[in-house]
């Protein structure tokens, strides 16, 4: 994940962080330990969080990556 030239994050199912690389956590202004287990609503503003929760579902629902 480090080497990928932009930002990358791993989520379970119930959409909580549990992997995210360097680039990710410099966008949120964050450190790992404050990311894994927690989500979208906890991390980002509600708008984004309103954004990235409609991805999760998009992806969830399709299947695609």
């Amino acid at each position: 994940m480090e080497a990928l030239p932009f930002v990358s994050w791993f989520k379970d199912a119930e959409g909580k962080f549990n992997m995210a690389n360097t680039l990710f956590l410099e966008a949120i202004q964050k450190e790992l330990p404050e990311v894994i287990g927690r989500g979208n609503t906890d991390l980002l503003d509600k708008e984004e969080a309103r954004q990235s929760e409609k991805g999760d579902l998009d992806v969830l629902e399709s299947g695609k990556i």
